[in-house]
């Protein structure tokens, strides 16, 4: 019951960090963002980690922090891996991970 409760949570902390990705107000979106991750960690809900770890990402390189970008990046590369099988939805978000890590490396805009 209580990983239930951590993944509502979770999902509603995710929802409120795309509301504010999406009016560009970057700060409060990676508050949200990093609440989701806290509690998909706390409930051991794997299949949302990396995503959240890569909205981390992706909200650290529009505010131009690449140094965080870049560990969140790598972070979510390693969390799809432990989770992905071949075609796998995964699998797709593993690569997508790592083309932004490619960019992160070379501070493009993204």
């Amino acid at each position: 019951m209580r990983k239930f409760i951590y993944q509502l949570i979770s999902a509603g902390h995710h929802g409120r960090g795309s509301k504010y990705s999406r009016k560009e107000n970057y700060e409060m979106a990676l508050k949200h963002y990093l609440a989701a991750l806290e509690y998909a960690l706390r409930g051991n809900i794997e299949s949302s980690i990396p995503l959240e770890q890569e909205c981390i990402a992706r909200t650290f390189v529009r505010l131009k922090d690449y140094e965080q970008a870049q560990k969140y990046a790598t972070d979510s590369i390693n969390s799809y891996n432990k989770l992905k099988w071949a075609g796998s939805i995964f699998e797709t978000g593993a690569n997508r991970v790592a083309t932004l890590a490619k960019a992160i490396e070379n501070q493009e805009s993204l």
